[in-house]
């Protein structure tokens, strides 16, 4: 007897922001599996994982080399011009779904430190 799953779940793309709300098989249509995550679906969609897929053979094309680690530095040069120009590159930090950083007023109003590291608080 097949186990059936009623739990709706919202699954965003880390990459696009498209962002789906359904069961699990329903999410599956636009999400690859991996267990790995809490959700237990990829963090990219589907679409936007194949876009990078396709942008990334491309540019290992044009550099003529089956590795990005097989490059010679002029093939590194046009890998990366190549996915800039097809848009995958992005800075980081610059993902669709980051909240902003909040600044804060003082030392109790801090959010608890998240490592053994206390966080130092930058003073105006």
């Amino acid at each position: 007897m097949a186990r059936k799953n009623d739990n709706i779940i919202t699954q965003t793309c880390t990459k696009s922001g498209f962002s789906i709300t359904g069961t699990a098989d329903e999410v599956a249509e636009y999400f690859y599996r991996d267990k790995s995550t809490k959700s237990g679906f990829a963090v990219w969609c589907k679409e936007a994982e194949r876009t990078y897929n396709a942008a990334y053979r491309k540019a290992l094309k044009k550099a003529e080399v089956e590795r990005k680690r097989d490059a010679s530095e002029e093939g590194v040069v046009t890998f990366d011009k190549t996915m800039k120009s097809a848009k995958q590159r992005v800075k980081r930090g610059t993902y669709t779904n980051r909240q902003p950083k909040v600044e804060v007023a003082s030392e109790e109003d801090a959010p608890k430190p998240t490592t053994r590291r206390k966080r130092t608080i930058k003073k105006a």
